[in-house]
């Protein structure tokens, strides 16, 4: 089994409107992994798992992998995506009480600080800052929309597009950790052929 080097990189364009973000297009994205991927085909790697955190790479990755099967039908591919997958959003619905528009920032801190406190600056204990956004399906609109990241920016002054700032809790985030373990174990088995008879 290979566990390959983290991708840095991937389809946050939107957020380049903010200082240090830069991402790739799509298609830019999807040509890296085919690449990548069918190089690691020809050593034998025969089933991947994708894992993605972004929610932004659904079309890039949705491409390479028709791609890549298209190519090879032998190779199995799975995705799995942190802020797209049913199961993890669901369960970060019924475990955070943030609103929407900051429930994912809210709760990848909370798993990071969980992980290594470290990762996570936070004000005192127990500081809670409310941000009020004047339409909190701002981000939500801009995403259907598909406004140019200077557009984005400006809908979002204070650099934030949650609508509350809290505190990461890394109890929560030890919790979501756990369930994101389960749920990708359970992506993985997928994988794995059945029994012959």
């Amino acid at each position: 089994m290979l566990l390959a080097p983290v991708l840095h990189y991937g389809c946050s364009t939107p957020y380049s409107a903010f200082g240090g973000a830069a991402g790739l297009k799509p298609r830019t994205l999807a040509n890296a992994l085919c690449e990548i991927l069918r190089r690691l085909r020809r050593q034998g790697i025969g089933r991947v798992v994708i894992i993605d955190p972004l929610f932004d790479n659904g079309p890039a990755l949705e491409e390479a992998t028709a791609r890549l099967k298209k190519w090879d039908r032998n190779l199995l591919i799975v995705t799995f995506a942190l802020q797209r997958d049913a199961r993890v959003r669901a369960f970060i619905g019924r475990r955070c009480t943030i609103n929407e528009p900051g429930r994912s920032e809210f709760a990848m801190l909370s798993m990071a600080s969980y992980i290594d406190p470290g990762l996570v600056r936070t004000g005192e204990a127990g500081e809670r800052k409310d941000r009020p956004v004047s339409k909190p399906d701002l981000h939500k609109k801009w995403r259907r929309r598909g406004a140019d990241p200077e557009q984005f920016r400006a809908l979002f002054p204070d650099g934030s597009t949650g609508g509350e700032e809290c505190s990461p809790d890394s109890a929560i985030g030890r919790e979501l950790f756990e369930y994101i373990s389960a749920a990708l174990d359970e992506t993985v088995a997928s994988l794995i052929p059945p029994p012959r008879p």
